[in-house]
């Protein structure tokens, strides 16, 4: 099967990072048996993004429009001559930067930009699988569905038509892993981490014809010592490249 050398998506950024820093969902953000728990996890949307990423202008909090019905967060800037200006007449573009989990899983960003910690909701939630490309359905209104997501049609609203789900085909996985502070990554944490690695590899890996193409990873440490003796017990690979290489004793 041949792919496409360059999709139509526009690049987009997820940060997938923990609940203390960003919500996990929209219903946090609309809970009127805890309205100041949902007024607090709000804020949380508005620190992470200080500036439009085009122009440089200050975003506020009246530039990030959160819809928990379309479970969409819509960030615009505030600059008329910016391209992310909300009121363009033409080929109107909102900062394509998701910042909720529920909203990562169903956009499927290009980028992901997340917490090692996070790794532990894989097993726990199936909209994870989204990530990975397992996806088998398109929703109308919410976005993509995962594999295994129990996802209903949404019903007619004043404000939104009724949903309809569309079936498509799996895409490729991510194939690039870029990990930062990888020094950290040592003892008790650097097992966990190594556990979950495995299962990553795997689900970021894809046959094309007989040959089993795996992701690439792009490691930064602080103490390049035995770089490579820690990339084998992390990820298992025998062969790795060092930049800048070993100096002088």
């Amino acid at each position: 099967m041949e792919y496409p050398k360059y999709g139509k998506e526009p690049i987009s950024i997820g940060f997938w990072v923990g609940g203390g820093v960003t919500p996990n969902s929209f219903s946090e953000l609309d809970d009127p048996e805890n309205p100041d728990e949902a007024r607090r996890k709000r804020r949380l949307i508005y620190k992470q993004l200080l500036t439009c990423p085009f122009c440089g202008a200050p975003l506020k909090e009246e530039n990030f429009y959160i819809d928990t019905e379309r479970k969409a967060v819509d960030i615009y800037c505030s600059d008329e001559h910016c391209i992310f200006f909300r009121y363009k007449i033409d080929n109107k573009q909102k900062i394509p930067v998701y910042l909720v989990d529920e909203e990562i899983y169903s956009r499927c960003p290009t980028i992901i930009l997340s917490t090692v910690d996070k790794f532990a909701r894989l097993p726990w939630d199936v909209k994870t699988n989204a990530l990975f490309g397992r996806v088998d359905r398109l929703c109308s209104r919410d976005g993509y569905v995962a594999i295994g997501d129990e996802h209903k049609k949404h019903n007619k609203t004043p404000n939104n038509p009724a949903s309809t789900l569309t079936r498509i085909k799996p895409f490729l996985p991510p194939e690039l892993i870029i990990q930062d502070e990888l020094h950290l990554i040592t003892g008790p944490l650097g097992t966990v981490y190594g556990a979950y690695e495995t299962i990553i590899e795997d689900m970021c890996s894809y046959k094309r014809g007989e040959k089993l193409i795996k992701p690439k990873y792009v490691v930064s440490t602080a103490t390049i010592k035995n770089a490579s003796e820690q990339t084998k017990c992390l990820y298992a690979r025998e062969r790795t490249s060092q930049f800048p290489p070993n100096g002088f004793e």
